[in-house]
């Protein structure tokens, strides 16, 4: 490990950068999702563009991209898990096995 002080400070110039384009990103993100989100008819956008904002803190800002696979694993499964919940509630909300639509014999 060479303690050239240039060396040092090319790389603190570089994570800098980083830092600040990811912040910029994740504002201007969040700007999006809430200028999105003011109706209702573009909730499905607003949610995008906070999966792409969550996405960026996840990989970059908590530095997920050099973890190894375990953790990826679990990630995918609390996404299904949540999706799960959300597919299971809306079921319990339509209620399609006693709805109106269907004659009962």
């Amino acid at each position: 490990m060479s303690d050239d002080p240039s060396s040092t400070n090319q790389d603190y110039q570089k994570q800098a950068s980083q830092v600040w384009f990811y912040g910029i990103t994740l504002g201007v993100f969040a700007g999006i999702t809430t200028w999105v989100s003011r109706t209702h008819a573009h909730i499905g956008l607003a949610l995008l563009f906070a999966s792409i904002q969550i996405f960026l803190q996840v990989f970059f800002m908590m530095h997920l991209k050099n973890e190894r696979g375990i953790i990826f694993k679990f990630l995918v499964f609390t996404i299904f898990f949540v999706m799960a919940l959300f597919v299971l509630t809306h079921l319990h909300e339509s209620d399609p096995l006693h709805s109106k639509a269907i004659p009962v014999n």
